[in-house]
């Protein structure tokens, strides 16, 4: 089977809270299969909950669209939602966290039938809270998202049609229905929350020792680079192999060209215009 291969970076941060409240951190691993369950291991401060902030280096702004679609949808979306065009997020971003209700709560979703309808069906899903609405401990523990700005366009990203489909890209479905992104992960063996499937989250309070795995995203795009902040301040770095790298290989089974196709272009704000196709052009090629 013919392999498309991906690397990507990452940084695994350690960080150090005040006093006595050394944070210690580790990844199982240094090499990743996209879709593998990426592992996280440590100590934080006995009685504290975990925050594990996983942040792609890879950022987006509103202003850095390039398609007439996209800066048209994303100017009308600046206008409309708390967030400016020179906002810039992380293009995937990932709060693990035994604590969930820190960032928001489950709420019910209707979704399916007519368009002017609420929706015939219903499911729930994980719904980020407004920044006014985080104490400022959740804040703290953001890692790079630190303005209200930067939280509204990361909500917009994870619960926006648009936001999802064309930023972030990675889709939480039910069925075959795109319900949100995902954005804040705990435990699924004690919530059996859709969206928790692959994230387990060990921690024992009394001593402050955890592990936290999460399933990565199959559609990871080539060369990112994540940086990971245990408890909310990047102090110290850990390396499981060299200071400050953390080198993944990422493995789509099956490529493009496999199936007589054209490599995707891996950023949508780059898209080039398709040439169409006349009738006696695909009559010549053989096509209907």
């Amino acid at each position: 089977m013919q392999l498309f291969w991906m690397v990507i970076a990452a940084a695994l941060v350690w960080c150090a809270q005040p006093a006595l409240a050394q944070v210690q951190a580790e990844i199982d691993k240094q090499e990743y299969l996209a879709g593998d369950t990426v592992t996280i291991s440590g100590k934080i401060e006995p009685g504290k909950d975990l925050y594990i902030a996983i942040s792609s280096q890879r950022k987006f702004a509103p202003n850095e669209a390039g398609g007439v679609n996209e800066i048209k949808s994303l100017n009308a979306a600046v206008e409309e939602n708390a967030f400016e065009a020179d906002t810039s997020v992380p293009v995937l971003y990932y709060m693990l966290t035994n604590n969930p209700d820190k960032f928001g709560a489950v709420e019910k979703k209707r979704f399916g039938g007519p368009s002017f309808a609420r929706g015939i069906y219903s499911t729930t899903m994980f719904e980020l809270a407004n920044w006014q609405e985080l104490d400022e401990e959740a804040k703290s523990m953001l890692g790079p998202l630190k303005s209200p700005e930067e939280w509204a366009f990361y909500k917009y990203n994870h619960e926006n049609g648009y936001g999802i489909n064309t930023i972030t890209k990675e889709r939480t479905q039910v069925g075959k229905v795109t319900i949100f992104a995902r954005s804040v992960l705990t435990d699924y063996e004690k919530n059996n929350n859709y969206w928790d499937e692959g994230t387990t989250i060990d921690l024992d309070k009394s001593t402050g020792e955890f592990t936290a795995s999460f399933a990565s995203f199959r559609h990871t795009p080539p060369d990112t680079s994540f940086d990971v902040v245990v408890n909310g301040e990047m102090d110290a770095v850990s390396r499981p192999t060299e200071p400050n790298l953390l080198v993944v290989v990422v493995v789509h089974p099956v490529s493009r060209e496999r199936r007589g196709l054209r490599p995707r272009t891996t950023d949508v704000f780059d898209r080039r215009p398709r040439r169409r196709r006349n009738s006696r052009q695909r009559h010549s090629d053989g096509g209907a």
